[in-house]
């Protein structure tokens, strides 16, 4: 997954998706950047923009155990739109 200069390895999905703490936290020092910058795009104020990029972070730690590649959101969006 490459945009903006940032690369996350499917290793280290693969890594995060069986639990391993190490790996989500290269995951987020990639993305945590423009994981703040997209939700302060969309709250506006920077307090709610580190509140919304820890949740979405804290959201996936928590579901990578169901996480399958195959299927990224992207890949979900085109397969359930009709």
């Amino acid at each position: 997954m490459a945009k903006h200069g940032m690369e996350v390895s499917r290793s280290v999905l693969e890594r995060c998706r069986r639990g391993d703490s190490a790996a989500f936290r290269e995951l987020v020092e990639s993305l945590k950047r423009p994981a703040y910058f997209h939700a302060l795009s969309l709250v506006g104020n920077h307090h709610d923009a580190l509140d919304l990029s820890q949740e979405a972070f804290l959201r996936a730690w928590r579901s990578f155990s169901t996480y399958e590649p195959a299927l990224s959101w992207a890949g979900r969006s085109r397969t359930t739109r009709k």
